[in-house]
């Protein structure tokens, strides 16, 4: 039964990505739609990252507020993930 339902899951995402391959086919690349798909990658690290601040302990906490700073003043999502981890890790050693 469980290997149906991972089945079922690695369709849809296999069909989600080629449908999203397909219906961008569609859509004209106007300025407005490249910001937008230039921010979606962002908005997914979000949605990944704010139920751990939530749930999580002070250090990931600390890790995702140096990593939004970072992000804010640098505009560079690779350093800002760096800093976060950094500073989870930097927190959890002084505990």
């Amino acid at each position: 039964m469980m290997a149906v339902g991972l089945a079922v899951m690695v369709l849809a995402t296999y069909l989600t990505r080629i449908g999203g391959v397909w219906v961008m086919h569609f859509v004209p690349l106007t300025p407005a739609v490249r910001r937008m798909l230039a921010g979606m990658a962002n908005t997914v690290l979000l949605a990944v990252v704010i139920p751990y601040a939530w749930e999580g302990d002070w250090g990931m906490r600390a890790g995702i507020l140096a990593g939004i700073v970072c992000m804010a003043t640098t505009r560079r999502t690779v350093l800002s993930m760096a800093v976060g981890v950094l500073v989870t890790a930097l927190y959890r050693l002084a505990l």
